[in-house]
C-alpha cells in the first residue's frame, strides 16, 4: 500500500517591512508540531499553499487522501456576516477564503477532514455556522478557555457526548489544553456536538453527519504530553482520521 499523502493547511503571515528576513514578504508556514504530529502515523505531510485566487484549491482535494485544518489566527467575522466587536478581532478574511474552499472542496470528495482549533471554528463557518468573537467579554469567564502566561500548559475539563465514537475509544471525562477565546455560537446544519466543556456548555469538538470522516476539536492534540494519563488521549483521533484516509485508497475487500 502507498503511503498517505495528508495535506495540512497553513497559516499566513502579512508583509511586514520591519521584518528582517524576507522583509515585506507575505508568508505561509505550519507550525512543526502539528506536521511532526501528522508523520508520526507514517502519513506524508504535504503542505498546502494558498495560490492566487485559490484557483488550484480544487487539484490539492484529487491528489491528496485526506486534510488537516490548521490552528492560528481568528477567523474574521465577516466570514459569517458580522462585524468584529474590536478591532483585533478582525481576523485573517483571506485565510479564511482560502481554508473555506479548501474545506468544500475536499468534503465535495468525501475525504477525511481533521480541523483543529481555528481549524473547528473555519468548519462550522464553512457549513453556515458562527462564532462567539470573544469568550471573556462575551460569557464571562467561568472557564478560562485562554491564558497568554501558559498557553499549551492550560487545561480545562471535557465530557465527551455518549454517543460519540471517542466515548469508546477515550475517556468520556478527561481534560485538553486550550488555546482559544472564540468559539463555536450557532452550530452549522448537519454538525453533531461530540464534546462540550462541562462547566459552561462550550462546544468542544463536532462532527459532519454524512461525510466519512469530517471532525473538528477545538483543543491542540499535536501538543499532548502522552505522559500525563489525565489528559485525553490524542492517539484514537489520529488513528480514526487516519483509518479513515486508508480506507479509501485500500476499501474492505
Amino acid at each position: 500500500m502507498r503511503t498517505l499523502r495528508v495535506g495540512v493547511s497553513v497559516c499566513f503571515e502579512a508583509a511586514n517591512s520591519n521584518r528582517s528576513l524576507f522583509t515585506g514578504k507575505a508568508l505561509q508556514y505550519v507550525e512543526r508540531s502539528l506536521v511532526a504530529w501528522v508523520s508520526s502515523s507514517g502519513a506524508l505531510p504535504v503542505l498546502v499553499p494558498a495560490t492566487p485566487e485559490n484557483e488550484r484549491i480544487e487539484e490539492y482535494s484529487h491528489c491528496l487522501d485526506a486534510l488537516v485544518l490548521h490552528g492560528g489566527a481568528d477567523l474574521s467575522p465577516q466570514s459569517y456576516g458580522q462585524h468584529p466587536l474590536r478591532p483585533e478581532w478582525c481576523g485573517d478574511r483571506a485565510r479564511d477564503l482560502y481554508e473555506i474552499a479548501l474545506t468544500k472542496a475536499f468534503l465535495a470528495v468525501d475525504k477525511p477532514i481533521l480541523a483543529v482549533c481555528r481549524g473547528m471554528q473555519l468548519l462550522n463557518v464553512a457549513l453556515g455556522g458562527t462564532l462567539i468573537q470573544d469568550l471573556p467579554s462575551q460569557l464571562g469567564e467561568r472557564v478560562r478557555h485562554r491564558d497568554s502566561m501558559l498557553y499549551d500548559q492550560n487545561f480545562h475539563p471535557i465530557e465527551v457526548t455518549r454517543d460519540s465514537w471517542m466515548s469508546s475509544a477515550n475517556q468520556r471525562h478527561s481534560r485538553v489544553n486550550s488555546i482559544h477565546h472564540q468559539a463555536i455560537d450557532r452550530l452549522a446544519d448537519g454538525l453533531a456536538v461530540h464534546a462540550l466543556s462541562p462547566d459552561d456548555g462550550i462546544v468542544e469538538a463536532v462532527a459532519l453527519k454524512d461525510a466519512s470522516f469530517a471532525v473538528g476539536v477545538q483543543w491542540h492534540p499535536e501538543f499532548h504530553d502522552r505522559n500525563d494519563s489525565s489528559l485525553l488521549s490524542d492517539a484514537p483521533l489520529l488513528g480514526r482520521f487516519i483509518e479513515s484516509a486508508m480506507a479509501r485508497i485500500d476499501p474492505p475487500r
